[in-house]
This record gives C-alpha cells, sequence and structure tokens, in this order.
C-alpha cells in the first residue's frame, strides 16, 4: 500500500465502491423494465465520469491530490445515482417500491457483515457501524452530528445535506435519495439487533432506539 494512504482513505474508497455497486443494482431494475439504461448510461459517463475501475486504490488514486480524486468519485457517483433514479421515477413511479426492497435488502447484507465486529446491543457502537457504510461527503465534513447519546438511544442530525445539489443538477428530488437511504438504514439497524430501530422525527433527525 502507498505511504501516503491511509485506513480513512480506504474506509472512504469501501464507501464510495460500496455506493457503486448499488449502482449496478438500480440499473438492472431499470432493464427489467425495459428503460433506456444504454441511453441513460452514455449520457452520465460523458457527464459525470464512469464508475470507478475495479482496481486496488493505490493503483489508481492520484496521489498528488489524494482528497481532490476522492471527492470527485464522490461527486461522480452521487450525480450517477441521482441521474438514474429520476429518470427511472419519471419513466415510471410505480418503480419505487422496487427500489425501497432493493436498499432494504442492502442494508441487511451489510449488517450481515458487521455483526460479529460490534457489540450489538451497543447502540453507538450499532451507529458507528452504520457510519461506515453511508455515504455522506468527505470525513472533513463531518456531516452527522449527535445531539443525544445514551443505553437506550442515539439521536443525530445532518448539519447540511450534501446530496441535494447532485439531484436539483438533474431535476430530481433529493427527498427520493432519503426515502431510499432511510430505508437502507432501517434495515441495517434491525437487521443487526431486532431490538433496536430507526426513529426520524419531524424535524429531520434521526435516532437508533431500543424498543
Amino acid at each position: 500500500m502507498s505511504l501516503f494512504l491511509g485506513k480513512i482513505h480506504l474506509r472512504l474508497f469501501d464507501k464510495i465502491k460500496r455506493f457503486e455497486n448499488l449502482e449496478e443494482e438500480v440499473l438492472k431494475i431499470a432493464k427489467e423494465r425495459n428503460m433506456p439504461v444504454e441511453e441513460w448510461v452514455s449520457y452520465a459517463n460523458l457527464n459525470f465520469g464512469e464508475k470507478t475501475p475495479n482496481k486496488p486504490l493505490d493503483e489508481i488514486i492520484d496521489e498528488s491530490n489524494i482528497h481532490g480524486w476522492l471527492e470527485g468519485r464522490i461527486n461522480s457517483a452521487e450525480s450517477r445515482c441521482a441521474y438514474y433514479i429520476t429518470n427511472m421515477l419519471k419513466e415510471d413511479k410505480g418503480v419505487k417500491k422496487e427500489l425501497i426492497e432493493l436498499y432494504e435488502k442492502h442494508g441487511k447484507i451489510n449488517a450481515d457483515e458487521c455483526k460479529g465486529q460490534i457489540d450489538r446491543e451497543n447502540i453507538l457502537e450499532v451507529y458507528n457501524s452504520l457510519n461506515d457504510y453511508i455515504l455522506d461527503g468527505m470525513p472533513c465534513d463531518r456531516i452527522n452530528e449527535i445531539l443525544e447519546n445514551s443505553p437506550e438511544k442515539i439521536v443525530w442530525n445532518m448539519s447540511r445535506d450534501l446530496h441535494e445539489r447532485f439531484w436539483e443538477s438533474v431535476g430530481g428530488d433529493v427527498n427520493e435519495f432519503h426515502d431510499l437511504r432511510n430505508s437502507w438504514i432501517k434495515a441495517f439497524v434491525e437487521e443487526i439487533n431486532p431490538q433496536l430501530e430507526l426513529v426520524i422525527y419531524e424535524n429531520g433527525h434521526k435516532a437508533i432506539v431500543r424498543k
């Protein structure tokens, strides 16, 4: 591994790759519904950049601009996600149900990956493991702020919505993204520990609470 790359870079790279893997599953749904996927992919690759090559990070990253390279990968992935899902919903609003099921499925898969690595009764550990998977900008953005932390509940809030600009740029609604993301989080939390659940308050704050 490069001397310039640390665990924080590898962890972020893994999050980007998971985000892009989910993108592939989203496109499979579009293909099954005979949507113009090839046309969309050509446009997205031209305007937002192609998916990250399936190679180790140290073989593809620009070591003279590590931060900028990773941020560029995030922007590219977020833009393609917003573009594809927005177009799918324009073609058929009914596809949202299938997308929610897909995100729930991946939430459970990712939860299974980390079950044996954390104390599933410790709500803070569950929250931290959640943030090992979800993509919310660069680590230095510090988007998710913990507002309350106790053995029975952890409450957090997004200091700002980094996803909104990607959805607005393609004429989409970022709330569609949050609906999908929340279904992923809910499935992730409940798969790790069925005695825990995700609660979303009217002010937008989220919590993992013991049932």
